[in-house]
């Protein structure tokens, strides 16, 4: 899989926004483009923001501003009713997800040795996962999941018991986590028939 065609997969999923908004963890937490973590204003503060009025770079004290006026607000509103003064101009956005897949790639190989030559559906859906719950080894990351790592990790690797393995928390205030551990298992069972 190409990095273009892993970005396209995880943007159906994630709200891919060149503003500050916030997502729907509980407390939710600052993002921007397809789900990138500002953890603090320090992070947007490292970032190439520019008015939207004039397309000028804006200034520390305007990122500032709309950092701390977006994390104020209340989760779980449509990412538009975020939007402010500033963006980040679309190669910016494209960086920041790019630099998020391979640290995302990266934390993969690690837990996942044969990762490279997995089917590319399991590949597909073990991306996604990364994205959303990080790839450390300690829970929320796929480090922590015993038993989805056994599932990949055997050999040969039973796809079936990872599709039972991937399903994330389907809080109320998500609804969309239910459509995305389907498709998630899906690309697990379309392993099955290659195997």
């Amino acid at each position: 899989m190409t990095d273009d065609q892993i970005l396209t997969q995880i943007r159906e999923f994630e709200a891919c926004k060149s503003w500050m908004y916030l997502d729907t963890d509980s407390p939710p937490n600052v993002t921007i483009a397809s789900g990138c973590l500002l953890a603090s204003v320090t992070d947007a503060l490292k970032l190439a923001f520019q008015r939207v009025i004039d397309g000028a770079p804006a200034s520390q004290d305007e990122i500032s501003a709309e950092y701390f006026r977006v994390k104020a607000m209340p989760g779980g509103l449509l990412a538009k009713a975020y939007r402010g003064a500033i963006e980040l101009p679309a190669a910016a956005v494209d960086e920041l997800d790019l630099v998020r897949l391979r640290q995302t790639y990266g934390g993969l190989v690690e837990i996942f040795p044969g990762f490279d030559g997995f089917p590319g559906p399991a590949q597909a859906a073990l991306f996604d996962l990364g994205w959303n719950c990080g790839t450390g080894r300690h829970l929320p990351g796929l480090g922590g999941w015993t038993h989805l790592l056994g599932a990949c990790n055997a050999v040969p690797p039973n796809w079936g018991q990872a599709a039972q393995e991937c399903t994330t928390a389907n809080p109320t205030n998500n609804p969309g986590r239910a459509e995305r551990n389907v498709w998630r298992q899906g690309r697990f069972r379309a392993c099955l028939a290659t195997s």
